[in-house]
């Protein structure tokens, strides 16, 4: 009797150890899965020809091609296929709104689309706040498929009075800027303290296939002491373009919206 005793004992502690190690389990799980950080995103590239045509006497603009331009909005999903989240728009050279993330593998959803992913994209682990870059695919040459180069965005890691040089092209870019020049190599990044920029020169060069240097940017920028500058070159990709590469600037006060506080329990 005790033996059986101690046997019943025995079990009924092993299973409420179980179901604690299963409980603890569920709960780091749901703790990894809040999300803790911020992202804006920025698509790069040429818009397609804008078309009209006359239909019924009335002129009436037409679509764009389909992937000519990147998914109008875009979603997180649970596993489990379930809509996470605010959505978020995307438009050419414009940047997004910030939305919460957590940390590593983010799949992006169109919205209508189904449950398979339209993009994924790192969001790093060491920032509060990330910037992600996106441009289609040089091979595909459709926003079907695109590539993309998510930033550290949070004001320690790119703090006002700074400017960023990011190159998502596929050639090397040569950045003229105070008297310097300063190398990007493709798919690189480079950051310059800039402070306050009162109309200072800036002159952007990519080497083509054939090693030789054109100009794609040359213009006057100026900064404030509480503002940061992004600089983004990236290729162009529109029909027959005149230059290889296109320059997308971005300025913008070094103030940024607090990240979200997962609540504990």
């Amino acid at each position: 009797m005790n033996s059986t005793c101690r046997l019943r004992a025995c079990s009924t502690l092993a299973l409420v150890v179980f179901a604690m190690g299963i409980a603890s389990t569920i709960g780091q799980g749901d703790e990894r899965k809040k999300p803790d950080r911020l992202l804006r995103v920025l698509p790069v590239g040429e818009a397609p020809p804008f078309v009209q045509k006359i239909v019924g006497g009335v002129r009436q603009e037409q679509a764009a091609p389909k992937g000519s331009i990147p998914p109008r909005e875009v979603v997180q999903m649970t596993p489990k296929g379930e809509k996470e989240g605010v959505s978020l728009r995307l438009s050419l050279d414009r940047l997004s709104v910030s939305i919460p993330v957590r940390a590593g593998p983010l799949s992006l959803h169109e919205v209508g689309q189904g449950q398979k992913p339209w993009h994924t994209l790192m969001v790093p682990a060491k920032t509060t706040h990330a910037l992600a870059v996106l441009w289609r695919d040089p091979v595909e040459k459709k926003w079907s498929k695109a590539r993309s180069m998510t930033l550290a965005d949070d004001v320690n890691s790119f703090p006002a009075g700074n400017v960023r040089l990011v190159n998502v092209s596929p050639w090397p870019a040569i950045v003229k800027f105070k008297g310097k020049s300063y190398k990007v190599a493709p798919y690189k990044t480079a950051r310059l303290r800039g402070r306050v920029l009162q109309q200072v020169p800036v002159k952007v060069q990519v080497q083509d296939k054939n090693g030789k240097l054109v100009t794609i940017f040359n213009t006057a920028v100026s900064q404030q002491a509480v503002e940061r500058t992004t600089l983004i070159i990236y290729r162009a990709d529109g029909i027959a373009p005149r230059r290889p590469a296109k320059v997308r600037l971005l300025r913008e006060p070094a103030r940024l919206p607090p990240p979200p506080r997962p609540r504990e329990g």
